[in-house]
């Protein structure tokens, strides 16, 4: 019987998540910043990662501080919309 319920509040949780995304995913469609960039060198460039707070990692005998840098990377690298094949020449 507790597994029913259960049940129950998985389905009622995923269908919370589906009518979020589908009042989030049209908006999400239409923005402008969501469009391929007219100039994708100045788009996904150095200094547009720059001033979104990217740096450069200096090294560490920590992996966590290599880990944390990459986490930012990837988090500016969403922000810029920027491709996979672009984020390897960035980074």
């Amino acid at each position: 019987m507790g597994n029913k319920k259960s049940c129950h509040h998985v389905l009622a949780d995923d269908a919370g998540r589906i009518r979020t995304g589908c009042k989030v995913l049209p908006k999400e469609i239409g923005r402008p910043d969501r469009a391929e960039p007219s100039d994708p060198e100045k788009a996904y460039g150095i200094e547009r990662l720059k001033k979104l707070g990217a740096t450069v990692f200096e090294g560490s005998t920590d992996p966590a501080d290599a880990e944390n840098w990459l986490n930012m990377l990837e988090k500016c690298f969403d922000v810029m919309n920027c491709p996979k094949e672009r984020k390897v020449r960035l980074a």
